[in-house]
Order: structure tokens, then C-alpha cells, then sequence
């Protein structure tokens, strides 16, 4: 069970959040709990009928703490004209179902939805301190992914792929995924000059996952061009395609992503594992069976920092690379002398 290290205090116009009490490392579970109710559905698609017994059949205790939560009147940054206005909805109760849209989190296991006392105070940063973790066993968890000194907001990511987008993007697609409301974290109202280069950052991660995966995200509504992506960066790179340069360019993604602050889920940790393996094989494809001095010295920055990343990871790193892949590279020694067998 985690020790509380928090508090919940009003922040003007975004309502709440969720400070640290103290210095939390990176790494620690800052608070695991019980959902006070459950949907079978997304939020967006529930009934005004549905939502009347759902919160009829809560106990008196979590009708009270459900009442105590936010609605988006609540916030006075915050548009609500329109919000409601889905032809599915039955706004029977606009109370109870206002209360839902704003504090509900999707389920990891079964699509449905819920909400949480203290997990859905959490605000959103668009390079945030810390990330939510549903369990699959009807709770959720919230870890530290970096150091949060005492006083600190302790914030999270509602959306992965603001990783992938400019702050204009951001606020463009933001609306359109259902916040109604323009994101005012640090970073977004940080020094302009320092938004610029995160801009930089994020533009080049799309294209980087445009390159890889042969389309856009799938959850932008303004789409790029793969064609015109991948012509423009392999022009830009000097070579004939993007097999020539696959470890630079996930070299370039990892070290972005973890950059751009965005460790979650794992997926940082296993672009670092899988260059260093790749690194390994394509040495022994060539009947190189000691790393040369360049190489040995990336493959152990790339190595400790995916051990680094996933020793974060919530869940004793459930969601990280493949244990056969750490394996691959965990077992070579300093000097970068490799086995003759491919993993």
C-alpha cells in the first residue's frame, strides 16, 4: 500500500490537482485505488438510463464522493456549450452525467468505464511527472515516472499521442478527442523558446512513426502525406531507403521520446533494447564477435538506459520489453564481447 504523499488543492481555473507532499522519487506508487462506480461502455455512448442506475445502486459513501467531483461547470476555463450534445445521450440526469464525461477513465480490460476519487483529480500535462496504470482488476494505480519535489503538481498524460504533436496540434486535436478545454501545463505556457524546441521534438517523432509504420497516427484528424513524409525525410537523411539507417533512426525515436519526457508504457525502454540488440546481431552478421570501441560504448548507454527506464516502469515493468530481449543484451560484458549464438 502506498504511504500518502499528496494533497488535493483548488488551481484556479483548472478546479483541482493533486501536489506532492514531499519529495517522491521516480518509481514510486504515489496511490492505488477501487473505482467508486463502473460503466459497461465509453461515456460517450452511455444512457441517461444506464447512468441513473448506476448511480442509484452506489452506496451512500460513494454517492458523496461522486457528488464532491468536478463537472466541466465547475471550471471556469473550461467550454461546456455543446459538450453533452451527442444524439445518444439522454440527458436525464445532466448532474450525474456531467460528473461521469469529466472524471471517467477508460478500462484497460473489458472497454468499459470508470471513476476514481483521487486518479481522476490528476490533471493533464503534455509532458507529465507521472502516469496512470489500470490494473485489469477493476483499479488503477498512479507512479512517479520522474523526481517530483515537495510542492510539485503531480500531473499525467491523457492522451499518448500528444507526444507526437506541436502545441498547435495539441490544441487543435485536443477538442476533438473530447477535453474541452485548452491545456495550460507548464510546457504549453512555458518560455517560447523552449516550446519551439520541444515543437522540433515532436514534429520530428511523427514523422520518425510515419517512417516506421507507413501512415500517420491514427487518432490525428489532420493527416500527413506518408508518401510525402518518408520522400522528404530519406532526402533529408541522404539515403536510398529506410532499411540504410534503422538503428539511427530508433536511436533518434528513443532518444526523443525520453527527451520529450514520454516513458510510458514501455515503449521508450524497448526502442533502447531493440537497438542494442539489433546492434549485437548485426556485429555478429558480419563475424564481429567483440564490440569495436564506438559501438561497445553505444550499446552500453543504450543498455543502462533501458534498464534505467524499465526499473520505472508501473507493475515491475509488465508493459516493457520482452524478457528474452533483455536477456539478449543483458548478459554482455563491459568489454562487449559477444556469444556466438544470435538471441
Amino acid at each position: 500500500m502506498a504511504t500518502q504523499c499528496f494533497e488535493i488543492r483548488a488551481v484556479g481555473n483548472r478546479g483541482v490537482g493533486v501536489f506532492a507532499t514531499r519529495t517522491i522519487p521516480a518509481g514510486t506508487l504515489i496511490v492505488k485505488e477501487k473505482p467508486i462506480v463502473t460503466f459497461p461502455k465509453n461515456s460517450f455512448k452511455i444512457t441517461g438510463e444506464e447512468v441513473e442506475l448506476g448511480y442509484a445502486n452506489l452506496s451512500a459513501s460513494s454517492k458523496s464522493r461522486f457528488d464532491a467531483l468536478r463537472t466541466i461547470i465547475d471550471m471556469p476555463n473550461r467550454s461546456h456549450d455543446k459538450v453533452f450534445s451527442t444524439p445518444e445521450i439522454d440527458l436525464t440526469n445532466p448532474r450525474v452525467l456531467n460528473r461521469l464525461r469529466v472524471n471517467s477513465n477508460a478500462c484497460s480490460d473489458d472497454g468499459g468505464y470508470e471513476v476514481y476519487d483521487t486518479i481522476c483529480r490528476f490533471n493533464h500535462a503534455c509532458e507529465p511527472n507521472a502516469t496512470r496504470l489500470g490494473t485489469g482488476r477493476k483499479s488503477m494505480e498512479c507512479w512517479s515516472i520522474s523526481k517530483i519535489q515537495a510542492g510539485q503538481e503531480i500531473t499525467v498524460c491523457y492522451h499518448d499521442a500528444v507526444f507526437s504533436l506541436t502545441a498547435a496540434e495539441r490544441q487543435q486535436e485536443m477538442p476533438l478527442w473530447g477535453y474541452r478545454w485548452k491545456c495550460e501545463c507548464d510546457l504549453c505556457t512555458g518560455p517560447a523558446d523552449e516550446l519551439r524546441v520541444s515543437d522540433m521534438r515532436r514534429k520530428l517523432i511523427r514523422h520518425l512513426h510515419i517512417l516506421f509504420n507507413g501512415a500517420d497516427l491514427p487518432v490525428t484528424h489532420n493527416k500527413l502525406s506518408a508518401q510525402a513524409v518518408k520522400k522528404s525525410m530519406i532526402a533529408q537523411i541522404g539515403l536510398k531507403d529506410i532499411s540504410d539507417c534503422t538503428i539511427p533512426c530508433m536511436w533518434m525515436m528513443a532518444t526523443l521520446l525520453d527527451t520529450e519526457g514520454a516513458v510510458l508504457g514501455g515503449e521508450v525502454a524497448n526502442h533502447y533494447a531493440e537497438i542494442a540488440n539489433q546492434l549485437l546481431n548485426g556485429s555478429r552478421r558480419k563475424g564481429i564477435y567483440k564490440l569495436p570501441a564506438p559501438e561497445r560504448v553505444n550499446f552500453l548507454a543504450w543498455r543502462k538506459r533501458c534498464f534505467e527506464l524499465f526499473a520505472l516502469l508501473p507493475g515491475g515493468g509488465e508493459n516493457g520489453p520482452p524478457v528474452g530481449l533483455l536477456n539478449a543484451i543483458r548478459f554482455i560484458p563491459e568489454d562487449g564481447t559477444l556469444c556466438t549464438c544470435e538471441h
